[in-house]
Protein backbone atom coordinates (compact mmCIF):
# COMPACT_ATOMS: atom_id res chain seq x y z
CA UNK A 1 0.00 0.00 0.00
CA UNK A 2 1.08 3.39 -0.85
CA UNK A 3 0.06 5.99 1.22
CA UNK A 4 -0.48 9.70 -0.31
CA UNK A 5 -0.63 13.51 0.55
CA UNK A 6 -2.87 14.83 3.32
CA UNK A 7 -6.68 15.46 1.78
CA UNK A 8 -6.82 19.03 1.85
CA UNK A 9 -9.94 20.41 3.03
CA UNK A 10 -11.12 22.41 5.35
CA UNK A 11 -12.95 20.64 7.72
CA UNK A 12 -14.29 23.19 10.21
CA UNK A 13 -15.54 25.64 8.00
CA UNK A 14 -17.40 22.65 5.19
CA UNK A 15 -19.48 22.23 8.45
CA UNK A 16 -19.94 25.38 9.68
CA UNK A 17 -21.03 26.66 5.83
CA UNK A 18 -23.48 23.77 6.50
CA UNK A 19 -25.52 24.98 9.37
CA UNK A 20 -25.69 28.36 7.86
CA UNK A 21 -27.07 27.35 4.83
CA UNK A 22 -29.53 25.63 6.74
CA UNK A 23 -30.33 28.05 9.16
CA UNK A 24 -30.83 30.46 6.29
CA UNK A 25 -33.22 28.24 5.00
CA UNK A 26 -35.16 27.75 8.24
CA UNK A 27 -35.13 31.79 8.20
CA UNK A 28 -36.59 31.97 4.67
CA UNK A 29 -39.86 30.05 5.29
CA UNK A 30 -40.36 31.62 8.16
CA UNK A 31 -40.50 34.99 6.12
CA UNK A 32 -42.82 33.18 3.69
CA UNK A 33 -45.10 32.40 6.50
CA UNK A 34 -45.53 35.28 7.88
CA UNK A 35 -45.63 36.96 4.27
CA UNK A 36 -48.20 34.32 3.25
CA UNK A 37 -50.05 35.97 6.30
CA UNK A 38 -49.70 39.38 5.63
CA UNK A 39 -50.78 38.94 2.09
CA UNK A 40 -53.88 37.17 3.05
CA UNK A 41 -54.98 39.78 5.21
CA UNK A 42 -54.19 42.02 2.53
CA UNK A 43 -56.41 40.10 -0.24
CA UNK A 44 -58.92 40.18 2.43
CA UNK A 45 -61.98 42.26 0.63
CA UNK A 46 -59.57 43.04 -2.53
CA UNK A 47 -61.08 42.49 -5.76
CA UNK A 48 -60.91 42.84 -9.49
CA UNK A 49 -58.20 42.52 -11.76
CA UNK A 50 -55.08 43.40 -9.44
CA UNK A 51 -56.17 41.54 -6.58
CA UNK A 52 -55.99 38.48 -9.37
CA UNK A 53 -52.30 39.52 -9.99
CA UNK A 54 -51.32 39.93 -6.53
CA UNK A 55 -52.47 36.67 -5.76
CA UNK A 56 -50.44 35.15 -8.88
CA UNK A 57 -47.77 37.67 -7.35
CA UNK A 58 -47.94 35.88 -3.55
CA UNK A 59 -48.18 32.24 -5.31
CA UNK A 60 -45.14 32.66 -7.24
CA UNK A 61 -43.22 34.16 -4.53
CA UNK A 62 -44.00 31.06 -1.88
CA UNK A 63 -43.34 28.66 -4.63
CA UNK A 64 -40.28 30.00 -5.54
CA UNK A 65 -39.34 30.61 -1.97
CA UNK A 66 -40.08 27.37 -1.00
CA UNK A 67 -37.76 25.95 -3.85
CA UNK A 68 -35.19 28.03 -2.43
CA UNK A 69 -35.03 27.04 0.98
CA UNK A 70 -34.69 22.86 -0.29
CA UNK A 71 -32.16 24.02 -2.50
CA UNK A 72 -30.30 25.56 0.79
CA UNK A 73 -30.86 22.82 2.40
CA UNK A 74 -29.99 20.53 -0.20
CA UNK A 75 -26.65 22.60 -0.41
CA UNK A 76 -26.11 22.08 3.25
CA UNK A 77 -26.07 17.95 2.49
CA UNK A 78 -23.34 18.53 -0.14
CA UNK A 79 -21.20 20.05 2.34
CA UNK A 80 -22.11 17.70 4.95
CA UNK A 81 -21.20 14.63 2.23
CA UNK A 82 -18.07 16.77 1.14
CA UNK A 83 -16.76 16.82 5.26
CA UNK A 84 -17.75 12.77 5.04
CA UNK A 85 -15.96 12.04 2.14
CA UNK A 86 -12.98 14.06 3.09
CA UNK A 87 -12.84 12.84 6.62
CA UNK A 88 -12.66 8.79 4.79
CA UNK A 89 -10.10 9.96 2.21
CA UNK A 90 -7.94 11.18 4.88
CA UNK A 91 -8.80 8.51 7.34
CA UNK A 92 -7.95 6.04 4.47
CA UNK A 93 -4.45 8.08 3.72
CA UNK A 94 -3.78 7.77 7.35
CA UNK A 95 -4.38 4.23 7.17
CA UNK A 96 -2.09 3.51 4.16
CA UNK A 97 0.66 5.22 6.59
CA UNK A 98 0.43 2.63 9.21
CA UNK A 99 0.89 -0.11 6.69
CA UNK A 100 3.52 1.18 5.20
CA UNK A 101 4.99 1.54 8.71
CA UNK A 102 4.51 -2.02 9.43
CA UNK A 103 5.72 -3.50 6.20
CA UNK A 104 8.98 -1.17 6.86
CA UNK A 105 9.43 -2.91 10.48
CA UNK A 106 9.47 -6.28 8.96
CA UNK A 107 12.57 -8.77 8.28
CA UNK A 108 12.96 -10.34 5.28
CA UNK A 109 12.53 -13.70 6.91
CA UNK A 110 9.29 -12.39 8.66
CA UNK A 111 8.23 -11.01 5.00
CA UNK A 112 9.09 -14.62 3.18
CA UNK A 113 7.13 -16.12 5.89
CA UNK A 114 3.90 -13.73 5.94
CA UNK A 115 3.98 -13.74 1.91
CA UNK A 116 3.75 -17.63 1.91
CA UNK A 117 1.23 -17.91 4.62
CA UNK A 118 -0.19 -14.76 4.71
CA UNK A 119 -0.21 -11.63 7.16
CA UNK A 120 -3.06 -9.48 8.35
CA UNK A 121 -3.25 -6.10 8.48
CA UNK A 122 -4.98 -4.29 10.72
CA UNK A 123 -8.71 -3.45 9.60
CA UNK A 124 -9.04 -0.61 7.42
CA UNK A 125 -10.81 2.47 9.06
CA UNK A 126 -15.20 2.23 9.35
CA UNK A 127 -16.52 5.04 7.23
CA UNK A 128 -17.52 8.18 8.89
CA UNK A 129 -21.48 9.25 9.33
CA UNK A 130 -22.53 11.83 7.49
CA UNK A 131 -23.41 14.80 9.88
CA UNK A 132 -26.86 15.28 10.07
CA UNK A 133 -29.03 18.82 10.25
CA UNK A 134 -29.23 20.98 11.73
CA UNK A 135 -26.60 20.95 13.62
CA UNK A 136 -23.99 19.24 11.62
CA UNK A 137 -21.68 18.18 14.26
CA UNK A 138 -18.63 15.84 13.73
CA UNK A 139 -19.84 12.47 13.84
CA UNK A 140 -16.03 11.06 13.88
CA UNK A 141 -12.37 11.80 13.77
CA UNK A 142 -9.28 10.99 12.48
CA UNK A 143 -7.92 7.49 13.05
CA UNK A 144 -5.01 6.91 15.09
CA UNK A 145 -2.52 4.32 15.15
CA UNK A 146 0.03 3.56 17.64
Amino acid sequence: MQASKDIVFDYQDALELARELYAVADQLEGTLRARSTQAGEAQAGFSGPHADTFAAWVAREVADGHALAAALRSDAALCAQAWKKAMDDENRVIYGRHVDRLKKQRSGLTTVWEDRFGYHYPPEPDPVPIPQPPVFAETAGFVHYS
